[in-house]
C-alpha cells in the first residue's frame, strides 16, 4: 500500500470517524429484455438516504458508481463500497448478473400461426401476443393453520412463493389497430393512443394476451413493473366465520338428540296407550257381554212376573191381595224401566214415597238397552282409538329413525363437509400470510442485509414502439 492511499484513508477516517448507518435506501432494478422477456441489461440504482456521515454497503454489484456527485465510491478490503460524502443523499447504480425473481416470457403469433418478433412490422393480419410471468423465488418450510369447528392446529410442508405484484403496459395507435382486445386488463384511451395495463400475481405462474388487427403493423413495446407485494385483499376472521357455522350445526345437533329421545319417550308411551285401549276394548266387550246377559235375565223375570199377574186376575181368587197386585205392577214399571229406560212413573214414585224411599232426580233413567249400546259404542271407539294408536306410534317410530339418521347422516356430515371444505381455504390464507412476511424479508435485489429500511422495484421493458 503506497503512502498516498494510506494518507487519504487516515484522512477519511480522521474526517468521519466511523460511518453512520443508513437511514433508508430504496434500490430500482432497470432491465432492458429482449423482444421475448429475456434480459439482456440488469442495472441497479440505489437511493441511500443518510445522516450526512457517508456510508458503506456491502453489495453485489458491478461498476458501482455515484450518479449524483463527484465523490465515487472506495472499495475497502472487506468488499464494503464506502461513499465518503456529506450528502445526506447518495445515488449509485451498479450493473448486476443475478436473476431476476420474475421470469418473464412472450410469445408472437400472426393470423394464429407463431412467429419471430422481428417479422411482423409492416405485416397485416391479426397479431396475438401472449405474456406469461413465472415465479422464482420460493420457500420450503412449515406452514399452521387452526381447524375449523375443533380449533385443532394442523402444520404441512410447502413451498411458499414470496408474493410479486407484476404490473404490465403498452399502447396501441388506434389509428392504425382495430379489434383491440385485453381480457382481464384495463383500458384507457388518451389521445390516439389506447392504454392497456394488466395487475397479476404470478404464485406461481401468470398470463394474459393481446390480439389486435392492422394492415400495417408496428409492435409496441411492453413495460413491465415488478415490487414484493401481495395484491391487497380485505382482512377477514375466515377462521371465527367458519367455525359459527360449525357451532350452530353443532347446536343443532344437539337439538335433534334431545327430539330423537323424546320421540323414543312418545314411541313408548303409545305403546302403553295401545295397549290401554286393547285392554278397555276387551273390558267393554266382557261389560257389554254381561249386560246383555242381565238384560235377558231381567226379561226373563218380568215374563215369570207377568204371568203371575195374569193368574191372579184370571182366578179372581186372589181378591184379598190388591196390596200385592200393587207391588207386582211396581215390579214390572221397574223392570220396564230398567230395561228400556225413560222416565220414572209415577206409581214408582209413589211406591218409594211411601216406603221412605228417594225417589232419583232424574230426567230419564238409563235403560239395559242404552247401556248396552253404548257399551257397542264404547267398544266401537275403543277398536278405533287403538287402530290410530298403532298407526301413530308407527309414525313416531318413522320419526324417530329419521332424526337417527339426519343426525348421524346429516349434521355429522355438514360438520365434515365444513371441516374439509374450509381445510383447502385456511391452507391458503396461512400460505398467504406466510407470503406477505417472506414479502417484507424481500428488501434488496443486490444483496443488501443490513438493518436500514430498504425497498426493491423493477422496472422492465421489451423493444418497440410507443413507449410508455
Amino acid at each position: 500500500m503506497n503512502k498516498k492511499y494510506l494518507i487519504t484513508m487516515l484522512v477519511t477516517l480522521l474526517a468521519f470517524g466511523s460511518f453512520a448507518d443508513v437511514v433508508s435506501r430504496n434500490e430500482t432494478v432497470y432491465v432492458k429484455l429482449d423482444a421475448y422477456g429475456r434480459p439482456e441489461v440488469k442495472e441497479v440504482v440505489t437511493y441511500l438516504k443518510t445522516d450526512g456521515n457517508g456510508a458503506s454497503e456491502k453489495i453485489n454489484l458491478t461498476e458501482v458508481k455515484n450518479v449524483v456527485g463527484l465523490e465515487q465510491p472506495v472499495l475497502d478490503g472487506s468488499g464494503n463500497h464506502q461513499f465518503n460524502t456529506t450528502s445526506t443523499d447518495i445515488f449509485y447504480s451498479g450493473m448486476s448478473s443475478e436473476r431476476l425473481p420474475v421470469d418473464i416470457k412472450i410469445k408472437y403469433f400472426l393470423n394464429g400461426e407463431e412467429v419471430p418478433f422481428a417479422s411482423l412490422d409492416g405485416k397485416s393480419g391479426k397479431i396475438r401476443i401472449e405474456v406469461k410471468f413465472i415465479n422464482q423465488v420460493s420457500k420450503k418450510m412449515a406452514v399452521s393453520y387452526k381447524e375449523v369447528g375443533t380449533g385443532t392446529r394442523k402444520d404441512f410442508f410447502t413451498d411458499v412463493y414470496v408474493p410479486f405484484l407484476t404490473m404490465a403496459t403498452t399502447s396501441f395507435d388506434i389509428l392504425n389497430y382495430r379489434n383491440i382486445k385485453a381480457p382481464d386488463g384495463t383500458v384507457a384511451v388518451v389521445g390516439n393512443k389506447m392504454k392497456l395495463s394488466w395487475l397479476t400475481q404470478p404464485l406461481p405462474e401468470a398470463s394474459f394476451y393481446i390480439e389486435a388487427e392492422s394492415d400495417h403493423i408496428i409492435m409496441p413495446s411492453i413495460t413491465f413493473q415488478i415490487v414484493p407485494k401481495m395484491i391487497p385483499l380485505p382482512e377477514v376472521d375466515l377462521y371465527s366465520s367458519l367455525t359459527k357455522i360449525y357451532q350452530g350445526i353443532d347446536q343443532i345437533e344437539s337439538y335433534l338428540v334431545l327430539l330423537s329421545a323424546g320421540a323414543s319417550k312418545l314411541k313408548d308411551g303409545q305403546a302403553q296407550l295401545t295397549q290401554g285401549l286393547d285392554q278397555i276394548e276387551n273390558g267393554a266387550d266382557m261389560l257389554k257381554q254381561a249386560t246383555d246377559a242381565q238384560k235377558k235375565m231381567t226379561e226373563g223375570v218380568h215374563n215369570i212376573e207377568s204371568g203371575i199377574k195374569d193368574g191372579i186376575q184370571d182366578k179372581l181368587w186372589m181378591a184379598k191381595m190388591k196390596e200385592l197386585d200393587e207391588l207386582l205392577n211396581v215390579s214390572i214399571a221397574i223392570l220396564n224401566l230398567v230395561i228400556n229406560g225413560g222416565p220414572i212413573p209415577q206409581n214408582v214414585k209413589d211406591f218409594f214415597l211411601a216406603h221412605g224411599i228417594d225417589v232419583p232426580e232424574i230426567s230419564s233413567f238409563p235403560g239395559l238397552v242404552d247401556s248396552s249400546e253404548g257399551l257397542s259404542s264404547i267398544q266401537n271407539g275403543a277398536a278405533s282409538a287403538a287402530d290410530g294408536s298403532a298407526q301413530l306410534q308407527e309414525g313416531v317410530a318413522v320419526l324417530r329413525d329419521s332424526l337417527e339418521k339426519l343426525q348421524a347422516e346429516g349434521t355429522e356430515e355438514i360438520k365434515a363437509g365444513i371441516i374439509d371444505g374450509s381445510s383447502e381455504l385456511m391452507r391458503m390464507f396461512a400460505v398467504i400470510r406466510e407470503g406477505k412476511k417472506l414479502a417484507s424479508q424481500y428488501i434488496s435485489f443486490c444483496g443488501y442485509n443490513g438493518e436500514a429500511e430498504s425497498r426493491v422495484q423493477f422496472i422492465l421493458k421489451t423493444p418497440g414502439a410507443f413507449s410508455m
